[in-house]
């Protein structure tokens, strides 16, 4: 019997050991366009155009906390949704900026993995550069202020060594942004347009991961 709780005491805490191990991942990704009209607008126009790229680097530590660094190469068309701003006072919506550019996340949250199953949510800031950004005038509607992300994803471990995530990403470029978008859903005449706007801020994303 001794033998017995020795053996199990010894599975129980290299289970454990094997849990709570710090965890670096380094991946890559892709995302597909969000809409079929954009991408036959832009087939010829080269890869960027048409679909988001994805750089992930992830650390994950005591089994359930996890931190994160995302830079998204984002199509024109992901940037002019994403710089749109709503305006609830007159129910007006201002374009966004059509140029493509890099949304970089930096999210903190929860990445539990259970057996070979990985949940993840978390949140964090983005900061949005826009191609030639420079150049833009101070009326365009656009500043690179810190803005703020909500994510969530589902993968699957494959051995020590490798793993596929599928994530979404809901983004605003401020603050402002996300308040007025969340005060339009409030709104009956609003509502339709804003969800098709929040819609196309959310970047679904399968990202491969190398664990270290």
């Amino acid at each position: 019997m001794t033998k017995k709780l020795m053996l199990a005491t010894f599975l129980i805490l290299a289970l454990a050991g094997t849990a709570f191990t710090d965890e670096l991942e380094l991946g890559f990704g892709i995302a597909p366009p969000l809409s079929q009209d954009d991408m036959m607008n832009n087939m010829d126009k080269g890869f960027f155009y048409n679909n988001t790229a994805v750089l992930h680097v992830g650390y994950s530590f005591a089994w359930l906390f996890y931190a994160s660094y995302d830079a998204l190469m984002l199509p024109p068309g992901s940037v002019s949704s994403m710089t749109g701003v709503f305006n609830v006072a007159d129910g007006t919506y201002q374009t966004g900026i059509y140029r493509p550019g890099i949304l970089s996340l930096i999210d903190v949250g929860f990445r539990p993995r259970i057996g070979p199953v990985i949940l993840m949510v978390s949140t964090g800031f983005n900061n949005l550069y826009i191609y030639k950004q420079d150049e833009l005038e101070e009326n365009a509607g656009f500043s690179p202020d810190l803005g703020v992300n909500l994510r969530a994803g589902l993968g699957f471990k494959f051995g020590k060594a490798l793993s596929i995530m599928a994530s979404g990403t809901v983004v605003f470029n401020n603050f402002d942004s996300m308040i007025s978008t969340l005060e339009g859903l409030g709104d009956d005449n609003m509502r339709d347009m804003v969800l098709e706007n929040l819609l196309s801020n959310l970047y679904p994303v399968i990202t491969i991961n190398l664990h270290l």
